[in-house]
């Protein structure tokens, strides 16, 4: 079994791949287990896989590493368990549903080992596999990192030198989900909701407009270590489909799966059902 263990994610035990070793050493699997090192998890994993022929892996990390495996693997026919070990881990919740400890996704996933595909979402030639965040607010990716890695001065003054706080409205959403033919925005969230719930996946879109900086700081501070779509800033539409637009004609900041991007002036995003294969409880 080929293990991958990211262990700079948010919440990756020091002794992670110890811990993760012994469980699988209990059901009789033969492991093979490598911690990424480099700021590459993709390549990282694709150089690791080689001609390896696998079947099924384990890549325990955040939602950022998550989808360099799935992309890593996306012309193979390999299995990902995701087992969460970031700080939202919205992906692995989708996967795993009722389980949110990485012991219990494991353990569950080893007892009854079920194959299934998931949605993905697609902005323009660009993949995601949790959602998209487009505007100035993809500035925050790196004071985000800053913070984590405890240089809160650097992440003061790469916020003070950005200009992730502009309040004009640069960005203009379209679908026949929305209110009206093209609402203004400074930044526009979309995150796949494949919720069991749900007859099709969606795209839960969230359009931010706020009034004054202080509320547009809160939002995108509150929005590094929550769920968007539970900030009361934000109001969401469910649609399948959207068309996200730069109001200036210059191409769209974005950040994908926490990914910088920089996408077309026009850009069609969508959801599709037959994204990569997982594998978990159910």
């Amino acid at each position: 079994m080929q293990v991958f263990i990211n262990p700079m994610s948010g919440s990756v035990p020091t002794d992670g791949a110890a811990q993760l070793r012994a469980i699988l050493e209990d059901h009789g699997e033969h492991t093979e287990i490598h911690e990424i090192s480099s700021s590459d998890p993709r390549a990282e994993i694709l150089d690791h896989l080689g001609d390896s022929q696998a079947e099924d892996i384990i890549v325990w990390g955040g939602d950022g590493t998550i989808a360099c495996a799935f992309d890593a693997v996306w012309d193979q026919d390999i299995a990902v368990l995701p087992l969460p070990g970031g700080t939202m881990n919205l992906l692995h919740k989708q996967v795993h549903g009722e389980f949110t400890d990485w012991i219990d996704c494991l353990e569950a996933a080893l007892k009854k080992k079920h194959r299934r595909r998931i949605p993905y979402g697609r902005a323009g030639s660009f993949r995601f596999y949790v959602g998209l965040i487009a505007g100035k607010l993809t500035s925050f990716t790196e004071v985000r990192e800053a913070v984590r890695e405890g240089h809160v001065l650097q992440a003061v003054d790469t916020l003070i030198h950005s200009d992730a706080l502009d309040l004009e409205p640069r960005l203009e959403v379209a679908g026949h989900e929305f209110p009206s033919e093209a609402l203004e925005a400074t930044n526009v969230g979309a995150l796949i909701n494949g919720s069991r719930k749900e007859e099709k996946a969606v795209l839960d879109i969230g359009v931010l407009d706020p009034k004054s900086h202080l509320n547009l700081a809160k939002t995108a501070f509150a929005a590094m270590v929550n769920d968007w779509r539970e900030l009361p800033e934000v109001d969401f539409v469910k649609s399948r489909h959207f068309t996200l637009s730069s109001r200036n004609g210059e191409p769209i900041c974005a950040t994908l799966d926490g990914e910088p991007a920089e996408l077309a002036q026009k850009v069609e995003v969508e959801i599709l059902e037959r994204g990569p294969t997982i594998w978990t409880s159910h």
